[in-house]
């Protein structure tokens, strides 16, 4: 994938035929688009474009957008969108060379359905699919590439063009859709399909190759009948995924008689975090999604493709929309900062090989107030670089399969002739692998390898982390 994502017909074709091809050393090829969230200034965007980001995320608060109902509201002019925001982070990004994501979440109170008395926080009572269609064509419209805000003085520069819309952010939570069951029943996955149809509908009404995604989902929900935490139900991903998509069944899906519905998504996003340990633990419960657990959302949205009730009928490239490893310090949860390094570049590789197609860490530095995810940066928030940045930009992984042999993944952070090394002890490091790579470019290699080693890329003057691979 371009990290500029100019796709013609052909070339998106032959990306998402690419998408379930297993990983093997013929596939490596197959690409690994890296980005990064929360990024609200100057010194956050040029930092952006050092660490090798390509996708730059940024979440579009439509009750804050649009706190009063607009009398044109599809109809970017109209004076009760705020899109300073936005523009700025658009604007910022596209400067330096990065792909917008904008998500789109969070109602204003006049948009939100009967019963939001009930709600336990703002912006998310089943908001009206009608009106979230309007505001996601006025979005759209006002970033199409020919938009010019309404002049003051002088005649306006045209607003950059942004393709990559994701329609809400973890709807199987309760602080961001509700009601999550409804009568003893599921309601939120019916829910979010009128807001994804109609995210869709409201910006492929403006460019139909705009590309639309979601849900983005929590990795992790509650067993049905559990007492809810202090901010509510949360409802498990795989089991939202089935009832969105009318499947039924565990090992071997099925459409659900009785349901015709569509949801008409673009690409699939998920938020493969893990607050449990190493990138490389499971989940434990079957319809819980983490870090290693992308093969259960593709197994979901292959089946729904194939039934027809995920739209278009094609397959979807998968999306990590939000991921993120904290370190000790800041947080008290985190591990060390290099163990947080190793851990990010061993995730990079689990995405790659469970089938996403571009991941997105979040953030690019530290918070200064705890919460979830404010250790997770590349940076300190003095602006410190962590060893996270080095496995951010040019992640390197061995993997070893027998007592002979091993494999090398990574991803290169600049085109040329790359070494795979060795060291060897006071004498060094040794080349045992040689390749030229592009700029971006998602490498694997077959090594032959004896015992313990420390391994490391290196193209030019970059050099990877060390990692060490350890004996059958």
């Amino acid at each position: 994938m371009s990290t500029r994502w100019g796709f013609g017909a052909l070339g998106w074709l032959l990306v998402v035929t690419l998408l379930f091809v297993a990983p093997s050393p013929a596939s490596a090829s197959r690409p690994l688009t890296t980005g990064l969230a929360a990024i609200s200034d100057k010194w956050g965007f040029d930092h952006a474009a050092r660490a090798k980001a390509s996708i730059a995320r940024d979440t579009v608060n439509w009750s804050a957008t649009a706190p009063h109902r607009p009398v044109l509201p599809r109809n970017p002019a109209d004076p009760a969108y705020n899109w300073t925001v936005t523009d700025d982070f658009v604007k910022n990004a596209s400067r330096r060379g990065l792909t917008v994501l904008l998500t789109v979440y969070r109602a204003p109170a006049w948009a939100e359905g009967p019963g939001s008395q009930n709600a336990r926080h703002d912006g998310t009572w089943k908001p009206d699919p009608g009106a979230l269609e309007d505001f996601a064509h006025a979005l759209a419209t006002r970033y199409s590439g020919s938009y010019r805000p309404v002049p003051l003085k002088t005649k306006p520069l045209r607003l950059p063009r942004v393709r990559y819309y994701e329609a809400w952010t973890e709807p199987n939570l309760s602080q961001l859709l509700e009601p999550q069951w409804e009568n003893e029943k599921p309601a939120s996955p019916g829910i979010y399909r009128g807001l994804a149809n109609a995210v869709s509908a409201g910006v492929k009404s403006v460019h139909s190759d705009n590309r639309v995604m979601g849900p983005g989902l929590a990795p992790y929900g509650d067993a049905r009948g559990a007492k809810p935490g202090p901010n509510g139900p949360r409802m498990r991903p795989i089991y939202f995924l089935r009832d969105l998509f009318c499947l039924k069944g565990k090992k071997k899906l099925r459409h659900r008689k009785g349901c015709s519905a569509k949801t008409h998504l673009d690409l699939v996003s998920h938020h493969p975090i893990n607050s449990s340990g190493a990138p490389t633990r499971h989940a434990r419960n079957r319809d819980d999604a983490s870090s290693a657990d992308l093969g259960r959302v593709r197994k979901v949205v292959r089946a729904a493709v194939k039934t027809g009730s995920l739209l278009p009928k094609k397959p979807h490239q998968l999306w990590a929309t939000e991921t993120w490893w904290e370190s000790k310090p800041p947080s008290g949860r985190g591990v060390p900062p290099k163990r947080q390094a190793q851990w990010m570049e061993q995730a990079l590789y689990l995405f790659w090989k469970g089938g996403a197609s571009a991941v997105i860490q979040q953030p690019l530095r530290d918070g200064t107030h705890p919460g979830s995810g404010y250790g997770g940066g590349l940076y300190f928030s003095d602006g410190k670089a962590k060893p996270a940045l080095k496995a951010f930009r040019f992640p390197f992984v061995g993997n070893r399969h027998s007592k002979r042999k091993a494999t090398a993944w990574g991803k290169a952070p600049k085109r040329g002739k790359l070494k795979i090394q060795r060291k060897h002890g006071k004498h060094g490091w040794k080349t045992v692998k040689r390749l030229r790579v592009r700029d971006g470019q998602v490498f694997q290699k077959r090594l032959k390898i004896r015992g313990k080693a420390k391994l490391r890329a290196k193209v030019g003057k970059s050099k990877s982390l060390v990692w060490k691979l350890k004996r059958k």
